[in-house]
């Protein structure tokens, strides 16, 4: 098949929708596939998809140049005879609706949060008219979508997450860390739907009970809000701020320990890779959390937005060094088994090509 990805991401970070992408691509190319991905000029995206080494296509996206880009992406998808095209957002939806008018070109969307499909008119027309299927990583998500009433099921499919379970063995940790008896790493977005506040806030009960452990925070902290948060709770010096990683392997392997406290998470990419990394988990039972993890065996799932049960979780693995060992070594053997980019590339294809494309009827 021909797969084009298209993304008007502008952001100078890659985080999880755009790695998605240019894993998947990188999959679907391995498997004989052609792939492209259009994305803004001199973008992040469009540097890392030739990098990836997918067909790398400027396609400038913005509000007076909707008709151009259309037009452009148009002539991408005739020119490179694409039979799917896969895009992000409501407003590339409705781009690529327009740009593949009366060309066999099969529309899918991918969202990976809980909640972010909404009930309002331009969506739901959107959806309706464009005919696309949306794209979604865990079961928790696809139940999350079609509590919408005007979305039916069977236009919501899962494509999980893939890894290749080996690059993810012997790994060089990063230096320059202090010394910790016990590390626990946190790699993703710094934010409050991310759970930041209330993993710094466990973060102090964790030091009060053990003071030799270390939090490891990978991810840009604007503003330096989550660095003042912890020096007002007095734990600044248990805490190691990274900043953004295009590559979070080397700080896994630095690490003992995963933690992830969002309140809300629809198919973390990070959770499956920490496991990868031998690393347990302790995360929230959240969307698709109990999905991406054995709980008790490769992970420990708390309450989300209780800093008090999070705390008792993360003393529980830190306090036991061979219990830590053993879920490690479950974690790493569940994702070889369970995340293969094989069955990853073979349900998305089977997706984007296992039916005619359909244009709805948008009076129903």
């Amino acid at each position: 098949m021909n797969i084009l990805f298209f993304n008007a991401y502008r952001e100078a970070g890659l985080y999880g929708v755009e790695r998605w992408m240019l894993n998947l691509g990188r999959a679907l190319r391995q498997h004989g596939h052609w792939v492209g991905l259009a994305a803004q000029p001199q973008s992040a995206l469009l540097r890392a998809a030739g990098q990836a080494g997918l067909v790398a296509l400027p396609l400038r996206r913005d509000g007076a140049r909707a008709c151009s880009a259309a037009w452009s992406l148009r002539d991408l998808l005739r020119r490179h005879d694409v039979h799917a095209c896969c895009v992000y957002t409501f407003p590339e939806l409705r781009l690529a609706a327009l740009a593949r008018l009366g060309l066999p070109v099969r529309l899918l969307m991918r969202r990976g949060s809980l909640g972010d499909v909404r009930n309002c008119r331009s969506d739901r027309w959107t959806l309706r008219v464009s005919g696309a299927e949306i794209v979604t990583g865990s079961q928790a998500l696809k139940a999350d979508f079609c509590t919408v009433g005007w979305l039916a099921p069977e236009r919501v499919h899962i494509v999980p997450h893939g890894l290749e379970a080996a690059a993810y063995a012997g790994l060089a940790p990063a230096g320059g860390l202090p010394p910790a008896r016990v590390r626990v790493v946190y790699a993703g977005r710094l934010h409050p739907l991310k759970g930041t506040d209330v993993l710094l806030e466990a973060w102090r009960q964790v030091l009060h009970a053990e003071p030799g452990a270390r939090l490891l925070l990978v991810g840009e902290d604007v503003g330096g809000r989550y660095a003042a948060q912890a020096a007002r709770l007095g734990i600044a010096e248990g805490c190691d701020f990274a900043g953004y990683a295009e590559d979070i392997q080397p700080w896994l392997a630095a690490a003992d320990l995963f933690v992830l406290p969002s309140p809300q998470e629809g198919a973390s990419y990070a959770l499956l890779q920490a496991q990868a990394a031998g690393l347990p988990a302790v995360a929230t039972r959240v969307g698709g959390n109990s999905e991406l993890t054995r709980e008790d065996e490769t992970a420990l799932l708390v309450p989300a937005g209780r800093p008090e049960a999070l705390a008792a979780a993360l003393l529980a693995l830190i306090r036991q060094p061979d219990r830590r060992r053993q879920m490690g070594a479950a974690a790493r053997a569940f994702i070889a088994e369970q995340f293969t980019w094989a069955e990853a590339v073979r349900k998305f294809v089977e997706v984007a090509g296992g039916a005619a494309v359909r244009f709805p009827d948008p009076g129903k």
